[in-house]
């Protein structure tokens, strides 16, 4: 009797009204809306839907389009639309143009005019995703064919062994990421690829502006870049660092490999740093390896072409393999001096010292003769270095050769006008002495 109450009581508080076989159910006898076949109305019950697993979707046969689901397996509402299967109902907001299937893609998305051929909002998720897990994952062609903009990701593109995201343009930017605030414009996530690779026929393989304008950080390469004429990496900056690079542990901060241009070119323009090596361990700041050109090449108009400064360690380390290459060459044809040393110990030798430079070297040989002779001295004429009085001038007797030998003292002395050696016992100087004579300037 009991139950019998109960469902009487259920069939009076439920109104159901039929009208133009349309149907209401509600609780308040409200006339369905005009537009509904059935009008479901209440303020606390919702409406639930056939609930299953992907297994059971999957084995419904003939499914119609439009045809609904709670999926329990991705805890999603799903809704089956023909040609696309069934989708994600909160991911459906896309507007698109769908064209059919096309060879290596499910879906091609395009637009004639100027538009945009896919465009995805996403509050924090992502607007578009493109996986795959060989080919490409994402791929955009136009003006600018992959645009993205979020708070979070503007482009996430993620591949098995391919790329994740390819960007190809002909006059334009391949790929172009812009982190207005503090967020990162493109970054790139690499096991032990490439994290970003930009190749450039003569353009720039990778270009970054902001803060930090290429930052890469990998196991193998954090930045790598390769171009046939071009630039491979490019780094500009007004006030911080173009290119920086820190090598942790034991890689490379900055690697550059030319055949025959230059591997790592750095320009400051008004008083900052070319390129700028900082090793704070056992490393190398800067290193440079040239087969036929040059291993490091410094040049300033009115700063440092070079500056080396090292805590514990050497400052400049400069080595190579040849007999008759010099290891370090300084050169100034302006008249200056091409190499000061200022230190406690300014120079600290392990081996000989070769000098060279024909007519002008600091070290050379004279030999006395009628022309050179004025009693018991030889003059060293001024087309020589010794042409100042501030000079300093060392002479030793070479014993080498047929003679004739001195065996008396003999000493070095300018005269007025000339640097000259004399014999002490003011003897007259035998022809065919030879001297050695080194000439230190002031």
């Amino acid at each position: 009797m009991k139950k019998i109450y109960y469902i009487l009581t259920i069939l009076l508080c439920l109104y159901v009204q039929t009208a133009n076989a349309q149907m209401g159910v509600n609780s308040t006898g409200a006339v369905p809306n005009a537009a509904a076949m059935l009008d479901v109305r209440s303020s606390d019950k919702g409406f639930l839907m056939p609930r299953m697993t992907t297994t059971q979707r999957n084995a419904m046969p003939a499914i119609a389009d439009g045809l609904m689901i709670y999926n329990t397996t991705t805890a999603e509402i799903e809704v089956y639309r023909g040609l696309f299967g069934w989708q994600t109902a909160s991911r459906m907001g896309v507007p698109f143009t769908v064209t059919g299937l096309t060879v290596g893609g499910i879906v091609q998305a395009s637009n004639t005019g100027s538009g945009f051929g896919m465009q995805g909002n996403a509050t924090s998720g992502t607007g578009v995703l493109g996986i795959s897990s060989t080919g490409i994952g994402l791929y955009g062609q136009g003006d600018q064919g992959v645009i993205g903009n979020g708070i979070t990701t503007g482009v996430e593109g993620t591949s098995g062994s391919g790329t994740g995201t390819f960007g190809s343009s002909s006059t334009f930017r391949g790929v172009w990421g812009r982190g207005i605030t503090t967020g990162d414009g493109v970054y790139g996530d690499a096991t032990s690829g490439n994290a970003v690779r930009g190749v450039a026929t003569t353009g720039t393989g990778v270009r970054g502006t902001g803060s930090q304008g290429v930052y890469g950080d990998g196991t193998t390469t954090g930045v790598f870049g390769t171009t046939i004429s071009g630039t491979g990496v490019f780094g500009r900056s007004d006030s911080f660092r173009g290119v920086w690079g820190r090598g942790i542990n034991t890689g490379d901060g900055v690697y550059g490999d030319a055949t025959t241009g230059k591997g790592v070119y750095g320009l400051a323009s008004s008083t900052g740093t070319g390129v700028y090596g900082n090793a704070t361990a056992g490393g190398t700041g800067v290193q440079g390896i040239s087969i036929n050109g040059n291993g490091g090449y410094f040049q300033s108009d009115s700063y440092r072409g070079l500056e080396a400064t090292s805590l514990s360690n050497y400052a400049i380390l400069a080595s190579n393999n040849s007999a008759t290459i010099p290891v370090v060459q300084f050169v100034n044809l302006s008249g200056g001096t091409a190499l000061e040393l200022i230190s406690a110990t300014a120079i600290k030798i392990t081996g000989a010292i070769k000098v060279a430079g024909g007519s002008a070297a600091p070290a050379f040989k004279i030999v006395s003769s009628a022309g050179n002779i004025i009693a018991n001295r030889i003059v060293i004429p001024n087309t020589t270095l010794a042409n100042n009085v501030g000079d300093i001038v060392i002479a030793t007797h070479n014993y080498g050769g047929s003679g004739p030998f001195l065996n008396k003292a003999y000493g070095v002395f300018w005269d007025g006008s000339n640097w000259t050696i004399y014999l002490e016992d003011v003897t007259a100087m035998p022809v065919g002495v030879t001297f050695n004579v080194l000439v230190i300037k002031q």
